[in-house]
């Protein structure tokens, strides 16, 4: 792949820390930064703090479903613009439709591959 255009900030939000790890690793690998939360709240925070360019949200996460967490996003003056892909292990077609219907830009299954990760972050920020 050629080399990116533009490094971003990448929040991911997700409650494995494992998980956290390798998508952090793999967004440095490719040249962004990125920030990470274990919490939809301290995810939150951090998106109003920081204003990434791009949100990973898990599906699956404790305290606040994603639904509610990007809705709560889009709701922000501040943030309401910020692209959000929605990630699962064992996401179905109707909570798919649930996510996007609250503001998601786009829903993919875990794990991704540093190609997969790639081209999600390149398409959506049309690096």
């Amino acid at each position: 792949m050629p080399p990116l255009k533009k490094m971003a900030l990448i929040l991911f939000i997700d409650d494995n820390l494992d998980t956290l790890a390798l998508l952090e690793h793999a967004a440095r690998i490719v040249g962004h930064a990125p920030i990470s939360s274990m919490s939809p709240e301290e995810g939150l925070n951090l998106a109003s703090t920081h204003k990434p360019d791009l949100i990973f949200i898990d599906f699956n996460l404790p305290s606040l479903t994603a639904d509610q967490l990007v809705m709560r996003i889009r709701q922000s003056d501040d943030l309401a613009n910020i692209p959000i892909i929605i990630l699962s292990a064992s996401l179905t077609a109707e909570q798919a439709c649930h996510a996007l219907k609250a503001g998601a830009n786009r829903c993919m299954q875990k794990p991704l591959s540093l190609d997969e990760l790639t081209i999600a972050i390149r398409s959506t920020l049309q690096l």
